[in-house]
């Protein structure tokens, strides 16, 4: 099957949250919403004062990176808005657009996010680890919450468990997987949709955010047969200690 076929499937483009329910109003201060012009894009997060992580798809210009946000319809008062330059955007130098391989890119703030009650940091893996089957994690995002739906003003999110990565391709018809990535599907019909890529796959106590929102292999998203990939973060480790360090100016 020829690649342009193989992966018109995609859905490569900011995912959603289906059949969540509303956050609590800043209770994911890591959160953050990037915008190309005045319109939403994506989700990331903070992982240092000075940079938040993302997917390499993500990246648009001209492009605002709003922190502290619940409803993004609304001024706020714990928003910080930084206006993001091409020079201080860093995707991964593999990132592969037709496969989504290597779909992980760093964003430095200038200035720096002003960590407060609203805004602030969340941990990601120290290590290089794989994540267990059947760990429960948790997504959030302002994305679609429905196929053909708007995007959100207020922060959804929505339970996922991560699948074995053989079983979860073989049963989803999705065949492209590599150890660089992480399969997850909520319960039923619940999950990511347009607009939330680039969002966290948060796990455990203290919560870390193991994985980022990539894309789904199937354009609808009450689809019971769509999964989500999530390009896991401890793979990158090594990419993102450099970036942080020789950027750190």
């Amino acid at each position: 099957m020829p690649w342009f076929d193989r992966y018109s499937k995609l859905e490569v483009l900011a995912e959603r949250i289906i059949n969540g329910s509303q956050a609590m109003p800043h209770s994911r201060p890591y959160m953050a919403a990037l915008f190309k012009g005045l319109k939403f894009n994506c989700g990331g997060f903070l992982i240092h004062e000075d940079f938040i992580l993302t997917a390499a798809h993500c990246e648009a210009y001209p492009m605002t990176v709003r922190l502290g946000a619940h409803n993004l319809s609304k001024d706020e008062s714990s928003i910080q808005e930084i206006k993001v330059k091409k020079k201080d955007v860093f995707p991964h130098p593999k990132y592969n657009k037709y496969n989504q391989w290597n779909d992980i890119m760093l964003v430095k703030l200038r200035p720096a996010a002003k960590l407060a009650k609203g805004v602030n940091i969340i941990k990601i893996p120290k290590t290089d680890q794989d994540v267990k089957v059947d760990t429960k994690c948790s997504e959030a995002g302002w994305g679609k919450t429905a196929t053909d739906g708007m995007t959100s003003d207020v922060l959804m999110e929505v339970p996922v468990k991560v699948e074995n990565q053989s079983e979860c391709a073989s049963r989803k018809n999705y065949h492209d997987l590599n150890a660089n990535m992480i399969c997850a599907t909520g319960d039923g019909i619940k999950g990511t949709c347009k607009g939330d890529s680039g969002g966290p796959l948060v796990c455990g106590k203290p919560p870390n955010a193991l994985g980022i929102v990539s894309f789904s292999h199937r354009k609808s998203c009450e689809d019971p047969n769509r999964i989500s990939l999530y390009t896991r973060v401890s793979a990158y480790l090594p990419w993102i200690k450099t970036v942080l360090k020789s950027k750190a100016d």
